[in-house]
This record gives C-alpha cells, structure tokens and sequence, in this order.
C-alpha cells in the first residue's frame, strides 16, 4: 500500500505522512528485530543471556508493532474496499461494524484452536505446512 501511495498524484493520496510511517513500522520492526537476534545468535562470545533477552523484547516489540499497525490497516482496507463503509455517521453503524469484525475474527481463533477436531497431520503435510505440535494423526481420527 506504502508503495502504491507514492504513484498516486499529490492531491489523491489516501496514505499520509503518518500513514505510511505506520504502514512501514512492522516491516522495519521485523527486519531489525532479525538483524539484532540472527547477529547475537551467531557471535563469537558466550551471549546466551543476551539471546533470551532480546527474543523476550522482540517478543514484546510485535506484540506491540501488532496493536499499534493492525486498526490502521484494517481501516484502510475497508476504505479501499468499501469508501462508503467508513463514512458512517452513526457510532451505532460503525460499533456493528467492528463487533462483525471482531465476531469473525474471534471465529476464526476458534477454528484455528480446534484445528485436531477436523484436521490430520497428513491434511498439514498434503498442503505443504509444517506439522504442528497438537496435530491428529489419520490412524487416531478413525
């Protein structure tokens, strides 16, 4: 989206200033964080405290990345989708709005978790994804 936004004519950019710096955070988040965890992993010296330290705050930093860049996204996303979707008038249109959203989302962490009650290992390795942990195998759903 950053991307597009720079083609558009000055007058018709949907993404300001302080748009695209939130629409870059999380992927120069991530390239950092990959940098700084991949450089301590492989350092000469004795820096296991460090490792675990830094993947702690790595940890902490995309959960952050995650809840600062996710509404504006999804804001976004429904402006290019639907332009009319948000210029709702009425808090009661736009709080529906989100509790569908939020609705479906929670769905879909539902689905996700329950993934041993409908899926097998095989199912993960047909589709070329990497086993989980938690995964049933064919021989036990029978």
């Amino acid at each position: 989206m950053v991307l597009g936004s720079l083609v558009v004519p000055t007058g018709h950019k949907p993404i300001g200033l302080g748009g695209g710096a939130i629409l870059l955070l999380p992927g120069t988040y991530f390239f950092g964080a990959f940098v700084l965890t991949q450089g301590l992993r492989y350092a000469d010296t004795d820096l296991g405290w460090l490792v675990t330290l830094a993947s702690v705050l790595v940890g902490l930093g995309t959960l952050i990345v995650f809840l600062v860049s996710l509404p504006y996204v999804l804001y976004l996303l429904a402006r290019i989708l639907n332009p009319e979707l948000v210029q709702f008038h009425s808090w009661r249109y736009r709080l529906g709005f989100a509790g569908i959203v939020c609705f479906v989302g929670l769905c879909s962490v539902i689905a996700g978790l329950a993934h041993p009650l409908y899926l097998t290992c095989g199912d993960f390795t047909l589709s070329g994804n990497d086993r989980p942990s938690n995964c049933t195998d064919a021989s036990a759903a029978d």
